[in-house]
């Protein structure tokens, strides 16, 4: 802990104190309309969610320094629709559709003239600004949506094909200095994820089945062509790649299961850890997926 009255720091001694500026606040309202058991959808469904929230922000990302002024406020908008229809044209042919639309808002404010140690006393900063001073705006725009199609032939064969979209775009503006250049220059990622399987189900007893996976991410983002970091160009890059795998399940007896499985698998890098939280973590564009082979 940082001794105002010595400026030392020592990090040996334990000493107990109160918790401090970490107040977090999330309130939603949430709106439902919608159908059921109509003759062209079994559910249908349109969700409208209004979230506004508010937190303090009392360390980074280890508790070595401590804040007292610096916060981050924000709020979403979601409008979503869900669909769903069994025997869609014809008998065993089944379709679900999800769509949502986030638009969230986030503020990041540091601007304290202070500095504050667990102890909760301050002393006064030459410059404004705990960690770095900031109060800035990211308003990020993103898009989900879900197509699932199983067909059904007979009590035997289960075709499904699942496709997973989604879109992100971040705009950050300053709302205290003229805008560093990174941020004329937005952060947009583009995920289609496809899946195609098949399984066999000859009895009751067991079955097997089999999928492959087409992976597909779109990434683009400012990055710094100096070292001083006040040069930017817009990069971009797309990744593909392709999974597979089988499953399969057998009953010794009634109340005895015998499982075996097999994938290889992909897992895409999220926004967050492409392009951070515009504050205290920092993200990487040049991430790669990530890929694993499992068995079971």
């Amino acid at each position: 802990m940082k001794d105002f009255t010595t400026g030392a720091t020592d990090n040996s001694i334990i000493e107990h104190v109160k918790r401090f500026h970490d107040t977090y606040h999330n309130e939603a309202v949430i709106g439902k309309f919608g159908f059921t058991n109509t003759q062209w959808a079994d559910r249908f469904l349109l969700t409208f969610t209004y979230s506004n929230m508010y937190q303090d922000i009392q360390t980074g990302v280890t508790q070595d320094i401590v804040f007292g002024g610096k916060y981050r406020t924000g709020y979403s908008l979601i409008p979503s629709l869900e669909y769903h229809k069994r025997d869609l044209f014809t008998k065993g042919l089944d379709l679900t559709f999800t769509a949502n639309y986030n638009r969230n808002v986030v503020h990041n404010v540091d601007t304290s003239s202070v500095e504050y140690n667990w102890r909760g006393e301050t002393r006064p900063m030459k410059t404004p600004g705990e960690q770095s001073y900031q109060h800035t705006r990211s308003t990020n725009n993103n898009w989900n949506g879900t197509l699932t199609v199983n067909y059904r032939i007979g009590k035997v064969h289960l075709i499904s094909f699942n496709h997973v979209a989604n879109w992100f775009h971040r705009n950050n503006q300053s709302l205290l200095t003229a805008d560093v250049p990174a941020n004329a220059i937005p952060k947009e990622t583009r995920k289609n994820i496809s899946g195609l399987s098949y399984r066999l189900m000859l009895s009751e007893k067991w079955n097997v089945s089999a999928f492959g996976k087409y992976y597909n991410q779109f990434v683009a983002g400012p990055i710094a062509t100096s070292t001083a970091e006040d040069e930017y160009v817009r990069t971009t890059r797309t990744v593909d790649a392709w999974g597979y795998g089988a499953a399969g399940t057998y009953f010794i007896t009634k109340g005895l299961q015998v499982k075996a499985s097999y994938e290889k698998a992909y897992r895409l890098p999220t926004n967050e850890e492409m392009f951070g939280d515009e504050d205290l973590e920092m993200g990487d564009i040049g991430l790669k997926p990530e890929n694993s082979t499992i068995s079971i």
